[in-house]
């Protein structure tokens, strides 16, 4: 008897669990063709738009290789794959310790932030800035899944991130990623010149969300950010940089004192950006 109902139950599982990926997948196609709609609409008051939808779509990626190594061009995947870690390694920067901050800097500020509260509210907020279409990662969780099921998912993920949090332990299934080369410019065949992006959990993504808006609101309360930093902070970006920029030039200019400008740009930059769980 026991036996007939686990049966009952897991043919009516897999019952529901078709009719979702068959919802989903409709989803997806109404919402593709939706933004087609969109794009042809907007052909003549909005050019711009219809040529970027088009340019998006029409996107051909490149295959990567073959490399020059050691003086030979190598097409073996396996050897390009090898090339390409090893070009990353060289120019990651090792990430500073915890300890050292707290023995330099973080001492010097009296700081109370001694945990990050969140609700389940909060989860479902993440969830909705997720896009549509974005791609999986490596647990294959589809973005569109997590935002159609985001009400029921709130409650569970709440859960795995309370406790990760408390813990301080991430599981390791949600650090993997994808790396994906990405060609930048200059010659093909040198691996210096393809730049990671990594593509990692939307489940990881939705918690890094809530972090950054509660650190980003704890720092802006306590004045922790210089005053110069316009990236990366809400209400301000490259624009208002750029006007106090030319507001200091012309007030020094006004006042008859000389002007030096000093400009930096920091080597692989994106390359030596990274996450140490």
């Amino acid at each position: 008897m026991k036996l007939s109902i686990d049966i009952d139950w897991k043919r009516k599982l897999a019952n529901k669990m078709q009719s979702i990926e068959k919802q989903l997948i409709l989803s997806h196609e109404n919402g593709r063709k939706y933004a087609e709609m969109k794009a042809v609409e907007a052909v003549k008051r909005n050019p711009k738009f219809f040529y970027k939808y088009v340019k998006e779509k029409a996107k051909i990626r490149s295959p990567i290789g073959p490399l020059k190594l050691d003086g030979e061009l190598v097409d073996d995947t396996e050897r390009i794959c090898a090339a390409l870690r090893s070009q990353y390694d060289s120019v990651f920067s090792k990430p500073i310790s915890y300890d050292v901050l707290c023995d330099t800097e973080l001492d010097e500020v009296h700081h109370d932030m001694t945990d990050v509260n969140f609700t389940e509210k909060n989860i479902a907020e993440a969830v909705a800035e997720l896009a549509c279409g974005a791609a999986a990662g490596p647990d294959g969780i589809p973005a569109i899944l997590l935002k159609k099921c985001a009400k029921t998912l709130s409650v569970p993920l709440y859960i795995l991130w309370r406790t990760s949090l408390t813990d301080g332990l991430v599981p390791p299934a949600l650090k993997l990623g994808y790396i994906t080369p990405i060609y930048k410019g200059g010659d093909r065949c040198l691996a210096q010149n393809y730049r990671p992006i990594t593509l990692t959990s939307h489940v990881i993504k939705i918690f890094e969300k809530i972090l950054v808006k509660k650190l980003m609101a704890y720092m802006d309360k306590h004045s922790l950010f210089n005053d110069g930093q316009h990236g990366f902070r809400p209400g301000r970006s490259c624009v208002s940089q750029l006007m106090q920029h030319y507001q200091e030039i012309i007030k020094a200019l006004e006042n008859g004192s000389g002007v030096d400008v000093v400009y930096l740009d920091f080597s692989k930059a994106f390359d030596k950006m990274t996450l140490d769980y």
